[in-house]
């Protein structure tokens, strides 16, 4: 029987790379009889996440989803164009890759749609989860909401409500520690590959990509967002760009943490979602630590020399000494 490999993240634990490297190197997994999933947006572009269209064809709550208004596509015929873009690229003789760290986020009559769909086309589902740890879950999930416009704050997000319904729906899903996966000399796809018998690492070119924030990188970039939203009213602030704030992000320092105060507000929960996931998968995928520092750094001359040259060469300030 074919397989239908479902890569379901989750967010934060290397999707992109994993996503673009399997896109990017369709030669390596032919010989292993495999393809990864090409599907085409309305206006004839292709992503290798596959979140947004699995989304739109299988839920109701895909309204306002970002990506979507920034491309000004029209909600009419999209769920149909996307539906029938998941059902040519399961027209293939070998075994095909699906990825989405969203996934998981649909209501589970739409993940059994996506499965009868996948099972009456002649394949298996055998669905596999990178997980990370509550606490550093969240901290990267604050780094993605900044970097896609939205102001910066601490919110209590987890994922063990999402990882209870997928057990619940596959016996057979594969849960990987995040943890695990990036010590050296591992990383997240050559751990999948090997899991799946893809070949070799040195058979691919492999493409990393969202590198993680400074604290400093952060805390502007989501000043400027709570300041000049990104998105008014369901549609693009004219006053800004999607990713205008990119060239911030390359300002260096101490990578981004919670302090102490705003752990306070989130402490709680942590601890359930800890408690929660050390239950349904066990104590390696729990925080070693809750411990994050007082207060968070202090700009130093360094990162400020960085945040001038941004503003001079990325966005065309004049600087005037004072």
């Amino acid at each position: 029987m074919k397989k239908l490999v479902l890569h379901l993240g989750l967010p934060k634990t290397a999707s992109t790379s994993i996503q673009e490297t399997f896109s990017r190197n369709p030669a390596p997994l032919s010989k292993a009889n495999y393809s990864y999933a090409k599907i085409a947006w309305p206006d004839g572009s292709f992503n290798s996440n596959h979140g947004i269209p699995m989304t739109v064809a299988f839920s109701d709550n895909w309204a306002g989803i970002q990506e979507i208004v920034r491309r000004g596509l029209p909600s009419d015929g999209l769920r149909e164009h996307f539906l029938i873009q998941i059902k040519k690229a399961m027209k293939t003789d070998g075994n095909v890759i699906f990825s989405g760290e969203n996934i998981p986020i649909l209501p589970e009559a739409g993940l059994k749609s996506f499965c009868d769909l996948a099972s009456g086309m002649g394949f298996e589902v055998l669905p596999i989860m990178f997980v990370r740890s509550p606490l550093e879950f969240i901290t990267s999930m604050s780094q993605t909401r900044v970097r896609h416009g939205q102001p910066y704050a601490v919110r209590k997000i987890g994922t063990s409500e999402r990882i209870s319904k997928c057990l619940k729906l596959w016996s057979n899903m594969q849960c990987i520690p995040f943890g695990q996966s990036i010590r050296p000399p591992f990383s997240p796809f050559r751990v999948l590959i090997d899991l799946l018998g893809i070949g070799k690492l040195e058979d691919f070119k492999t493409i990393n990509s969202n590198e993680s924030l400074s604290d400093y990188s952060l805390r502007i970039i989501g000043f400027i967002n709570e300041k000049i939203p990104l998105i008014v009213n369901g549609t693009l602030n004219p006053n800004r760009k999607y990713l205008d704030t990119a060239p911030l992000e390359a300002i260096k320092g101490e990578k981004f943490k919670l302090t102490k105060k705003e752990l306070e507000d989130i402490f709680e929960f942590t601890v359930q979602e800890n408690i929660a996931l050390s239950e349904l998968l066990g104590p390696q995928y729990c925080d070693l630590t809750l411990d994050c520092p007082d207060e968070h750094p202090p700009w130093t001359v360094e990162a400020m020399s960085h945040l001038k040259e941004r503003l001079i060469n990325d966005f065309g300030f004049t600087w005037i000494a004072s």
